[in-house]
């Protein structure tokens, strides 16, 4: 590795700790909405329910139409939550 890189890597650990011993403030905090969590695991279980094999045809494509909504809804979340 890079002496440069190295040297900033440890720099930002050393900082990490101060500012989880409480000796420094951070510089930028993220806050993650519930929603997004939420949004994550409804489509994690739709997933895992999609590959069962007693799922019938029609189901299956609800499944997946509900799928693409979902992504789409986190997708459409995270973008807002970056600007």
């Amino acid at each position: 590795m890079d002496k440069k890189l190295f040297k900033r890597l440890v720099e930002s650990m050393d900082q990490m700790n101060e500012i989880v011993r409480g000796e420094r403030t951070p510089s930028r905090e993220f806050y993650v909405d519930d929603n997004i969590d939420i949004l994550r695991r409804i489509l994690s279980l739709l997933e895992d329910y999609s590959f069962e094999d007693d799922v019938s045809l029609e189901e299956n494509i609800l499944l997946k139409r509900l799928q693409t909504k979902v992504n789409t809804m986190l997708e459409d979340y995270v973008e807002d939550f970056k600007a």
